[in-house]
C-alpha cells in the first residue's frame, strides 16, 4: 500500500519541523522544503525517519516560480502521490507601523507569505485534486485582527486567512479540504526576542 506523502515548506524549524514529526508519527512520508536553513532540515528529516517516515530534503524560495519547480519535480521524484500540502514558510518583519514601512519591506513580506503560497498551492492543486487531498496554510491570530507596529504582517496574514476561506469554497465540490491554523505567538526561532 503506497503512504500518503505531504509537502511542508518552512519544515527546517519551529512549527513546519514539528508538523512533520508529527506527520511522520501519523504514517506520512515527507517532503521537508526549506530555502536556506539545511542544518534544520536535515535534522527533522532525521526526526522524520526516526519515527517511521520516509523524507526528502527540497531546497527552495516559495516566491520564486523557478525554485517552486525544482521542488516540486524533487517531490515528485521522491514519492509517487501527493496527498497534501502545508503552506508554512513565512517571514515576519515586526516594530513597523505604516510610516516606518518601506515599500520594499512590505513587497518582500507579500511575495513569500501571499504570492509564495499562492503559487505553492496552485502548484500542489492537479496532484491534490487527484488524491482527493488537503491544503494547510499557516496564518495566525494577526490574520483574523489587527496588532500594534504589524501593519505589513497583519496584512500578508489577514490575505492568506481569505484566501484559505475562497479555496475552501471553491473545492469542497471536489472533496479537497483547504484550512488555515491561525496560532498566537509560538515560541519559535522566528519569535525569538519577541516574547521578553
Amino acid at each position: 500500500m503506497t503512504r500518503p506523502a505531504v509537502l511542508i515548506t518552512g519544515a527546517s524549524s519551529g512549527i513546519g519541523a514539528a508538523t512533520a514529526r508529527l506527520c511522520a508519527e501519523a504514517g506520512w512520508d515527507v517532503g521537508i522544503g526549506f530555502r536556506s536553513e539545511r542544518a534544520g532540515a536535515e535534522a527533522t528529516a532525521e526526526a522524520v525517519e526516526k519515527a517511521g517516515g520516509r523524507a526528502v530534503l527540497l531546497q527552495g524560495d516559495v516566491s520564486d516560480p523557478a525554485e517552486i519547480e525544482a521542488v516540486y519535480a524533487g517531490f515528485d521524484e521522491a514519492f509517487p502521490v501527493m496527498s497534501g500540502l502545508v503552506n508554512n514558510a513565512g517571514i515576519v518583519d515586526v516594530t513597523a507601523r505604516l510610516d516606518e514601512m518601506s515599500p520594499e519591506r512590505i513587497a518582500r513580506m507579500m511575495a513569500v507569505n501571499v504570492t509564495g503560497y499562492f503559487l505553492m498551492a496552485k502548484a500542489a492543486m492537479p496532484e491534490i485534486r487527484k488524491t482527493k487531498g488537503a491544503i494547510v496554510m499557516t496564518s495566525s491570530v494577526s490574520g483574523l485582527g489587527g496588532d500594534w507596529s504589524f501593519v505589513g504582517y497583519n496584512a500578508s496574514k489577514g490575505a492568506i486567512t481569505n484566501m484559505v476561506r475562497a479555496m475552501a469554497l471553491d473545492h469542497a465540490g471536489e472533496g479537497i479540504r483547504v484550512n488555515a491554523v491561525c496560532p498566537s505567538m509560538t515560541k519559535t526561532g522566528m519569535t525569538e526576542g519577541m516574547m521578553d
